[in-house]
């Protein structure tokens, strides 16, 4: 396993873990939906990592898009399947906002 495969791996399997913990952020991080996105699909070195990434985080149980800003592929998948927990998000914000100005 090449050096930059195994930062990979680490990165996915603890670094939003380190991230909230450090920020005091788990508890909040813990409640919101997650996906994964590999990025940079167009330049891959080793394209079986992705499908390793992919099955990995298959066997969690989270969302895993392949993507490529450069040229867009995967992009429109990626946001839709995003864009229901956004809504959401901005809908229980909304009414938060209404709750503290004491509306209905």
């Amino acid at each position: 396993m090449s050096q930059s495969s195994q930062r990979a791996r680490d990165t996915f399997s603890s670094g939003v873990c380190r991230q909230a913990a450090a920020t005091g952020q788990a508890a909040t991080l813990a409640d919101k939906p997650r996906l994964v996105a590999a990025n940079k699909i167009d330049a891959l070195d080793e394209p079986d990592r992705l499908a390793r990434l992919g099955a990995r985080v298959r066997e969690v149980g989270l969302p895993f898009f392949a993507i490529s800003g450069a040229t867009g592929e995967g992009v429109t998948t990626l946001l839709e399947a995003m864009w229901p927990h956004v809504a959401a998000g901005r809908d229980e914000d909304a009414h938060a906002g209404d709750d503290r100005a004491g509306a209905p």
